[in-house]
């Protein structure tokens, strides 16, 4: 609502005024007119005068202008003035930021931080002789000095961390740019595949079909020279078996198509309990917690929990299961057509590996095996742990053991299934 302002030099010899009587009547005025909305512009608060009382009545003016609620934006070179406003609530410090190398102002404000005089680099860079400043820097008391050299280390760090955020922002868009380019061209190739799996797929229904036209005119042929039937029952076999793999190839392709076009999951809209497609697992896993700083989710597949990066999660399309307990009851699970009694992990890193051996044991009890060989190999060792340790943990194992010396060894290990 009102704006008050005591700005430059007013002293006056017709009126008796010097320069410090100029300010305190200006002052004066403020003191007993300010208040809530108004705005208060002083500079050099205390100037003029000595500098110990003066920079005592500027602490007071600004603590009764503070009470009275008012905006006050002060300037000043007084050091102690830069305690008073970090030690008193309601007051804060500020500056305009400068080169100390080049002694130019960058036109930067910095909210918190008190500016340095710089009154003895300004006045050497000026041409004042150095060893008037050598003296000068003498008279200045120790306590001044360290302020002073902290400001302006202060100074040269807070710049230098700018400019390293400001590196660390500008590599993080060119990271992000390419990032984008790579998923763009990640997407065409996937998006090419497609196409071209697409148009086998047809190639292969047209050579079905010609080859199917062709079989029909031999078979009216041999119907019509009086072949055998077994030599027709043989050829529609093959023609049959023909379209079965074209079939199969289709299949394949709406799946991966189906798979394909999923959504993937955003952090945003990820909770515990919320069921998942892990891209690297077969069946739906759950969600356990919030995805953590490097953007991994704690999940339960099968028997197991792991973190999983975020981008590999995909939206679960369909009823969410019931979590089972294994029982002997039926259970409807599709086994591959060759099940072997043995699975080759080497090379795998633990994650993985863990949810391989969980479905492997799953499929081998219903498959009614009593025991399996894993492959871990030798090496650091680490796999091994991980899948001792999670081995003991299975309610479905009844025990495990290294295999024997010409059979592996300590590189494989056997599994007894209760």
């Amino acid at each position: 609502t009102e704006i008050f302002a005591d700005i430059g030099d007013n002293q006056s010899i017709e009126n008796d005024l010097s320069t410090f009587s100029s300010h305190i009547k200006r002052l004066k005025r403020i003191t007993e007119d300010a208040g809530p909305g108004t705005l208060i512009l002083i500079d050099e608060i205390g100037s003029g005068t000595d500098p110990e009382e003066g920079a005592g009545l500027a602490a007071a003016i600004l603590t009764h202008l503070t009470s009275r609620r008012a905006m006050t934006i002060v300037s000043t070179h007084h050091g102690s003035l830069k305690a008073f406003a970090f030690e008193t609530d309601g007051i804060e410090n500020g500056s305009m930021e400068f080169n100390g190398d080049s002694f130019e102002p960058t036109y930067h404000f910095r909210m918190g931080i008190p500016g340095s005089s710089y009154a003895f680099d300004i006045g050497q860079r000026l041409g004042i002789s150095p060893e008037i400043i050598t003296t000068a820097r003498e008279f200045v008391s120790d306590d001044k000095r360290n302020v002073e050299q902290l400001i302006n280390k202060l100074d040269q760090k807070i710049q230098q961390q700018t400019e390293l955020v400001r590196k660390a922002e500008r590599k993080n868009a060119e990271l992000t740019s390419v990032l984008k380019l790579y998923q763009d061209k990640v997407d065409t190739l996937e998006k090419h595949q497609r196409k071209l799996k697409k148009q086998a797929a047809e190639e292969a229904d047209k050579v079905l079909a010609d080859a199917n036209a062709a079989l029909e005119k031999s078979i009216r042929e041999i119907r019509e020279t009086k072949a055998s039937k077994e030599a027709i029952k043989s050829a529609k076999v093959r023609i049959a078996t023909t379209k079965g793999e074209v079939a199969k190839v289709r299949r394949s392709l709406n799946e991966n198509a189906k798979k394909t076009s999923r959504k993937k999951l955003k952090p945003e809209d990820l909770r515990p309990g919320q069921t998942a497609q892990w891209q690297k697992y077969t069946s739906p896993v759950t969600i356990l917690d919030y995805p953590d700083n490097s953007k991994r989710v704690l999940i339960e597949a099968g028997f197991m929990k792991t973190r999983v990066p975020i981008h590999e999660l995909l939206l679960f399309e369909g009823k969410a299961p019931q979590r089972q307990v294994r029982s002997s009851g039926r259970m409807n699970y599709n086994l591959p057509d060759q099940l072997s009694f043995e699975l080759d992990l080497r090379g795998r890193r633990a994650d993985d590996a863990l949810l391989e051996v969980d479905k492997f044991i799953d499929q081998a009890i219903i498959a009614g095996m009593s025991e399996l060989r894993i492959i871990h190999g030798k090496g650091t060792g680490a796999l091994k742990t991980a899948i001792d340790e999670f081995l003991r943990r299975h309610p479905s194992v009844k025990k495990h053991r290294e295999a024997e010396w010409n059979a592996g060894d300590s590189g494989v290990t056997v599994v007894t299934l209760k």
